[in-house]
């Protein structure tokens, strides 16, 4: 006996695992389950719910493969899709890791005391200045540069986190 079964299977193009099930019941019908599965990941097995088709060995013969056409190409996009939907989460997340870590290393001053540490500091509080003009007080304080990283400028900047603290409080009474 000669079949087309896994010829029909492959002109689908199919992408993954499927797992396909057949449970023969008294009454002369079948009951057949594919599942398809993502081939990169085993959660997708949960995540997609199997295609049950019942009926008569003849009738299967017939409709099998019409019906499943269109659900099996379903399926493919939806495991490509979140394939590409991953990956691109994947990349944001190393986009937005990348530029934390040159912020950091960028705002940092080199050594204290020198000429590019007075000048972080004055490009800083010179921002500073200008959000605090433009009401902007929330976004000033997160502009304030760290006391730490200007042990010498301490009270100047408390002074400035206070000032903007009281502002950004009056405004919000509003």
């Amino acid at each position: 006996m000669k079949t087309n079964f896994f010829q029909a299977i492959a002109h689908l193009h199919p992408q993954g695992k499927w797992i396909v099930t057949a449970e023969f019941s008294t009454d002369k019908t079948l009951c057949v389950s594919v599942l398809l599965a993502d081939k990169s990941a085993e959660s997708t097995k949960t995540a997609v719910s199997p295609m049950v088709f019942r009926g008569t060995p003849q009738e299967l013969d017939e409709g099998f493969f019409p019906a499943i056409a269109q659900p099996v190409k379903d399926t493919a996009s939806l495991f490509a899709n979140a394939e590409a939907y991953q990956k691109s989460i994947e990349d944001a997340k190393a986009q937005l890791e990348q530029k934390a870590k040159s912020k950091t290393e960028t705002a940092k001053p080199k050594a204290e005391g020198t000429t590019d540490s007075k000048k972080v500091y004055e490009e800083k509080m010179k921002k500073v200045q200008e959000l605090d003009s433009a009401c902007k007080y929330e976004h000033a304080l997160l502009e304030l540069p760290s006391p730490e990283d200007f042990p010498d400028k301490k009270a100047d900047i408390e002074k400035a986190k206070a000032e903007l603290e009281r502002k950004s409080q009056q405004l919000s009474l509003l």
